[in-house]
């Protein structure tokens, strides 16, 4: 009867390579007004991660509702600023340009996209955690 050795075999970490993937960073949802000499962006407002806010497509929108401390901001920045463009910047593109009409009171905003795709797509991106 012959016995078998038992095959050890021993892997060295620096050998070894395992691309694991960063930690994905929560999009970041910044509200800032756009300058009154054109399309020059001021400091933000606000900003907040994606992971504090509820969005939702419906149809070419996607409705986004802020947590209530950054509602209060909002609200108070939106009463002092109506008939300025308010840029609503995420991961540093420009969504959305509306003009302020009214103070925003319970931190929801609409976003209006150019199709329901692009509604999908933002709303999506913004509750992937």
């Amino acid at each position: 009867m012959q016995f078998m050795r038992p095959l050890l075999v021993v892997l060295s970490l620096s050998t070894l390579s395992i691309a694991m993937p960063a930690a994905a960073k929560p999009p970041a949802i910044e509200l800032r007004l756009v300058a009154p000499s054109g399309g020059a962006l001021e400091p933000p407002l606000l900003s907040v991660p994606a992971d504090g806010v509820h969005a939702e497509a419906s149809g070419s929108a996607v409705l986004v509702v802020l947590p209530p401390s950054v509602a209060k901001t909002l609200e108070s920045a939106t009463a002092q600023n109506r008939g300025r463009s308010l840029a609503i910047v995420i991961d540093g593109v420009v969504e959305s340009a509306p003009v302020i009409k009214d103070t925003i009171r319970d931190g929801k905003l609409s976003i209006t996209l150019r199709s329901a795709a692009d509604a999908q797509r933002l709303a999506r991106h913004l509750t992937t955690k």
